[in-house]
């Protein structure tokens, strides 16, 4: 909740875009936002400040619908980007 929360627009959710969809599978956000001044990529969809990895939290599962921390291969690295199960994932994601 801290980047739903925030009131530093260089970590806040305000602005952010989604940036991955693969259809079938997630469609991706959190990590980017939208500067309409940006002059190239890296203005205009600058990073989103990054803040502590939060610890993983097993037990729910990714079904058609359901919201989740994007991570690395560490389980307890997930950071700002969220994604949004498009199909029943809990056999390749759980």
């Amino acid at each position: 909740l801290a980047y739903v929360n925030s009131t530093d627009p260089t970590q806040s959710y305000d602005n952010t875009v989604f940036h991955r969809l693969v259809t079938g599978f997630v469609l991706q956000g959190g990590g980017f936002k939208f500067n309409e001044a940006g002059t190239d990529t890296a203005t205009t969809f600058p990073t989103l400040t990054k803040l502590p990895p939060v610890a993983n939290e097993p037990g729910i599962s990714n079904t058609r619908g359901t919201i989740a921390f994007a991570k690395g291969g560490d389980p307890n690295s997930a950071t700002s980007e969220f994604f949004f199960n498009l199909e029943d994932n809990s056999g390749s994601l759980d």
